[in-house]
C-alpha cells in the first residue's frame, strides 16, 4: 500500500508540473502575433481541400489526414454577423477582426455612431513592433484595408490607397496581389512613395524585395501580371506566369519583419483573399487550389519560426471572416473517394451567415476555444500582446 501510495504521489506531482508548465506557456505574452484570413474559406472549403490531397487514409494511429493549421491544439468558431446584416461583407468582417469593433457591411474601420477604432496593426506599432499587411487581392481591398485605413465605404479605393501614405500608418510592409484605383498611376504612386520613404516594389523587381536591399523604409508591393486585381489563381498558372506566390511573399515579409523587429517582435496580416472570388463564382477547383496555397503559406510560416527560434514566442490564428457560396460536400455516396472523386455543390453565389471556424497555437491561444463572437479574436490578439490587457479567459 506504501509503495502505491508513493507511486500515486509521484503520479500527482508529475500532472502537477506539467500543469503549471503548461499554464505558464499559455499565460505568457506573445512575443509576435500572426494572423491568417482565408476570406470566404467556411469548415466543408477546408475539409474539400483535404479530401483533394490526401484523400481518407488516416495514419497509423487512426487519425484522419490534416493540413498543417488543422494541426493546432486549439479550435474554435465565431459568429461573424455584423451591426446592420445577419451576413455580414469582408469590410465589416475586417473592422470586426482588425478592431474588435462590429459596423455595417460597406463600411471600413468606422463604427455606426463614427468612431475610427484602433486596429491591432495600431496596438502593435503604438510598442515599438513591426507590421506587416499582405493578401493575395488588392492591398487596398476590404480584408487588408481594415488593418490601416477608415472609410465610410469599403469602394472608396483611391481614398483608402492614399491612407497608405499618412503618418499614422502602421504598416512597415504591405503587400496585395494587385492594386484598385481610377486616378493612382504607378507614377503618382511612385512619387507619392519617394516622399514618404516608401519603396514600390512590382513583378520587375521582386527579387529586390530583401531586408538588405529594403533597409528601413517602409514598403508598398503589388504583383498583378494579367490585370485581374490579384494573384492569379494557383490552378491557372502557366510555366510563364511572373507572379509570386502567397507562401514566397508571406516568407519574404516575414524576412523583412524580423529584420526590423528587433526585441519587440511583429504582428502579421495574411490574407488568402482568391478563396472567395473563387466561391462566388462557384468553381471548386480553384477555391480547393487557393485554399491549399494558403496552408503552404502558413506551413512555410511555421518552418521560418521553427528555425529562427521564434514559434513559442508567436500567436498564431487563422480563421476566415465569412463563408462564401454555402459549400457542401455531397458525394460521391456508396462510393470511396478511390472509387469517385468529391462531389460539391453550393448554395450561393454570396457571402452566407455559417459561423466560421479558428484554429490557433502559441501564447494566448487558448482564450480561443469553443464558441465566440468575431471580435473576440481581436481581443484576444490584444491581450497577447499587451500585458496590461491581461490574457483574457
Amino acid at each position: 500500500m506504501k509503495v502505491i501510495k508513493s507511486v500515486s504521489l509521484l503520479a500527482v506531482g508529475f500532472a502537477a508540473a506539467a500543469f503549471c508548465s503548461t499554464a505558464q506557456a499559455q499565460n505568457k505574452q506573445a512575443k509576435n502575433v500572426i494572423l491568417f484570413i482565408g476570406d470566404g474559406m467556411g469548415h466543408a472549403q477546408v475539409e474539400a481541400a483535404v479530401f483533394q490531397k490526401y484523400g481518407t487514409k488516416r495514419d497509423d494511429q487512426g487519425n484522419p489526414p490534416k493540413l498543417s493549421f488543422e494541426k493546432f491544439p486549439f479550435l474554435g468558431y465565431t459568429t461573424n454577423f455584423s451591426s446592420d446584416s445577419f451576413v455580414t461583407d469582408s469590410s465589416a468582417a475586417g473592422t470586426a477582426l482588425a478592431s474588435g469593433q462590429k459596423t455595417n457591411n460597406g463600411v471600413l474601420g468606422v463604427t455606426p455612431d463614427g468612431r475610427k477604432p484602433d486596429t491591432i496593426a495600431d496596438i502593435a506599432k503604438a510598442q515599438g513592433q513591426a507590421v506587416g499587411i499582405l493578401s493575395s487581392v488588392g492591398f487596398n481591398h476590404a480584408t487588408p484595408g481594415a488593418f490601416f485605413a477608415h472609410s465610410d465605404s469599403r469602394n472608396d479605393y483611391d481614398e483608402i490607397t492614399s491612407q497608405v501614405f499618412t503618418a499614422d500608418n502602421p504598416a512597415d510592409v504591405l503587400i496585395g496581389g494587385g492594386i484598385y484605383s481610377k486616378t493612382w498611376t504607378d507614377d503618382l504612386l511612385e512619387a507619392e512613395a519617394a516622399k514618404n520613404d516608401i519603396k514600390i516594389f512590382t513583378i520587375d523587381n521582386l527579387n529586390d524585395l530583401t531586408p538588405d536591399k529594403v533597409g528601413k523604409s517602409r514598403v508598398l508591393g503589388y504583383f498583378d501580371e494579367t490585370n485581374n486585381k490579384q494573384l492569379d489563381y494557383i490552378t491557372s498558372r502557366t510555366a510563364a506566369s511572373r507572379e509570386p506566390r502567397l507562401v514566397e511573399l508571406t516568407t519574404r515579409t516575414l524576412d523583412l519583419l524580423m529584420a526590423r523587429a528587433d526585441d519587440k517582435g511583429f504582428f502579421l496580416m495574411v490574407e488568402g483573399g482568391s478563396i472567395d472570388w473563387a466561391c462566388h463564382a462557384n468553381m471548386a477547383g480553384p477555391a480547393i487550389g487557393e485554399v491549399l496555397e494558403f496552408d503552404a503559406a502558413i506551413a512555410a510560416t511555421l518552418e521560418v519560426l521553427k528555425q529562427r527560434n521564434e514559434l513559442e514566442n508567436t500567436m498564431i490564428v487563422v480563421t476566415a471572416d465569412h463563408e462564401t457560396g454555402g459549400l457542401t460536400l455531397v458525394g460521391p455516396y456508396k462510393k470511396t473517394l478511390e472509387q469517385a472523386p468529391v462531389q460539391y455543390n453550393f448554395s450561393s453565389t454570396n457571402h452566407t451567415g455559417i459561423p466560421v471556424m479558428v484554429w490557433a497555437q502559441g501564447p494566448g491561444a487558448q482564450t480561443l476555444n469553443g464558441k465566440n463572437d468575431q471580435t473576440h479574436v481581436f481581443e484576444a490578439m490584444k491581450a497577447a500582446i499587451t500585458p496590461q490587457a491581461g490574457m483574457g479567459r
